[in-house]
């Protein structure tokens, strides 16, 4: 699982509570992944709830975020035992 997380511009590993510039990120995605489909969530400057996906069915989009919301879980878990 280790070989699909990318290393964000940093000069120090990433650790839990390392905050990113949302700009870098997209612009490391975009650089290091070719993906079929992609789900952004976030909040705006004016502290908006964000979304948008490539995606146009929203079962898809709901199945998409919940695997990932497992995936995250099952870190934060294995990680405190």
């Amino acid at each position: 699982m280790a070989d699909n997380i990318i290393q964000f511009p940093s000069t120090n590993p990433l650790v839990d509570d390392t905050e990113l510039d949302p700009m870098d990120m997209m612009s490391t995605i975009q650089e290091e992944i070719n993906m079929t489909e992609a789900i952004v969530v976030g909040w705006t400057d004016e502290g908006n709830l964000f979304m948008a996906t490539s995606h146009g069915k929203a079962p898809d989009m709901v199945f998409l975020l919940e695997l990932a919301k497992s995936v995250l879980m099952n870190r934060c878990v294995s990680e405190e035992t």
